[in-house]
């Protein structure tokens, strides 16, 4: 199996989305800093967790996107969310998604549905877990045979050197 990126990643950014980006990004590289303990840090927190909410992804426990932590009686945060099930998988980009779990907030992150197909027109596979990295989604291509299952597979946790 070959590398591949996300099918999402080869599309031609729109503009929207790259807007967005833009925001985002100049959002967290404000000038007061993010360092642990900072008023920085605390802003950045706040606006990670609403731009999550914001486009759709579930809390990762509960009703929360944060996982409080402790070392050396240093008080850390993760922000983390839900990937898509494998029932609701690529769609849940494009559509909200209607089965379990359902996120409270949801925002179209994708237009229309060419970006559910491999450069064969063949709906890319969608698991959760991965095969290779259970902890994250795999996108598999059925490669140019259009056969899952086969050599020329292509997977988004393979390395291509392997």
């Amino acid at each position: 199996m070959a590398q591949i990126l996300p099918p999402f990643v080869n599309m031609k950014p729109k503009a929207k989305l790259t807007k967005q980006l833009e925001i985002d990004v100049r959002e967290l590289c404000q000038p007061c800093g993010r360092r642990v303990g900072t008023k920085g840090h605390k802003l950045a927190e706040r606006w990670v967790e609403q731009r999550l909410q914001e486009i759709g992804c579930i809390p990762y426990h509960e009703n929360s996107f944060s996982l409080p932590y402790e070392v050396d009686e240093v008080e850390f945060k993760n922000i983390g969310g839900n990937y898509p099930s494998n029932s609701q998988g690529l769609e849940a980009l494009a559509k909200r998604p209607r089965s379990s779990p359902r996120p409270r907030d949801w925002v179209q992150a994708m237009d229309g549905e060419e970006f559910l197909f491999d450069p064969w027109d063949t709906k890319y596979k969608y698991e959760y877990s991965g095969s290779y990295d259970s902890s994250r989604p795999e996108i598999i291509s059925a490669g140019p045979d259009k056969q899952f299952g086969s050599e020329d597979d292509m997977s988004s946790q393979k390395d291509s050197q392997n």
